[in-house]
């Protein structure tokens, strides 16, 4: 359960008030065991992770926000125990939502991962190459379900967690992406242009809930790969447990994860995964017991 902070500060001299804010505390932690071809095979705290995030209504239909997210190496004791990873602060109306993050840049084959997987040591890093950018970024309100964004990223290079605080990044991407949601339809695309590297990005994806099952499937091309990538997924609800199968291709790359998540309660649940390369040969696996709060 999310533990919700409200504070609400009042200037009793002169009467006057200050706009309401509110700050969220969540995140999750798990334990099992986990065996991978390139890790040591056994018991350990798994990957965790700590959030807040928080909304101040600034009045006149203005609200401002932002989300902070930390990972927690659970399974060591030190000073290197707790790194920062996503951040973003944003400032929405009825003109619509101007926001600046430092993440992990976005790819849409995620949407088409429905396994529910948790792998150690991102096992997906290889299909999905997310480096580390910051970003600025404006969307438009949604009209009739479509929404439309413009967004420019800057990057530094190779890893995913190099880019330092401030100076323009070696790589700079000018993004222009479309949404549309209608029940239990969702699709995307993204046209993305690599200014310093000189080369230009498509993404798309598609999903449909057919109730019984949900499923997925995305694509992206890079002007500079000979070969493109695919993405398909399926999840299937059987009460509280859940089955879901995730598959990237990339050229004679594959890679392809299976997940199962049985629901002990809202917050707890354990977790049985799978995943195998056959070109960066990392096979993985992983059972665990999660708590989310």
């Amino acid at each position: 359960m999310k533990k919700t902070l409200i504070a609400l500060a009042v200037l009793a001299a002169s009467g006057a008030s200050f706009a309401q804010s509110t700050v969220t505390l969540s995140g999750y932690i798990g334990a099992g065991y986990q065996s991978d071809s390139s890790a040591v095979k056994g018991f350990a705290m798994t990957d965790s992770r700590i959030q807040l995030s928080g909304t101040e209504d600034l009045g006149g239909g203005l609200k401002a926000s932002f989300v902070k997210q930390f990972r927690v190496n659970a399974a060591a004791r030190g000073a290197s125990d707790v790194v920062g990873e996503d951040s973003s602060l944003s400032l929405a109306g009825g003109f619509g939502t101007v926001s600046y993050a430092k993440t992990r840049g976005s790819t849409l084959l995620t949407n088409a991962l429905l396994s529910g997987a948790s792998l150690a040591n991102d096992v997906w890093a290889g299909p999905l190459t997310r480096k580390s950018i910051d970003s600025v970024s404006f969307t438009l309100p949604a009209f009739n379900g479509i929404t439309l964004g413009l967004g420019r990223a800057e990057t530094h290079g190779t890893s995913d967690h190099n880019h330092s605080s401030g100076g323009e990044g070696t790589v700079q991407t000018n993004t222009f992406s479309a949404g549309y949601v209608a029940g239990p339809l969702s699709a995307g695309i993204a046209f993305k242009g690599n200014q310093g590297a000189g080369s230009s990005k498509n993404e798309m994806f598609a999903s449909y809930d057919l109730g019984v099952a949900r499923i997925a499937a995305a694509y992206e091309k890079t002007s500079t790969d000979t070969d493109s990538k695919t993405a398909l997924g399926v999840s299937v609800p059987l009460g509280a447990l859940k089955a879901g199968v995730s598959y990237v291709s990339f050229g004679q790359k594959t890679y392809a994860d299976v997940g199962v998540q049985y629901a002990l309660s809202k917050r707890t649940s354990v977790e049985v995964a799978t995943g195998d390369y056959t070109d960066w040969a990392n096979r993985s696996t992983r059972i665990r017991v999660l708590h989310n709060f």
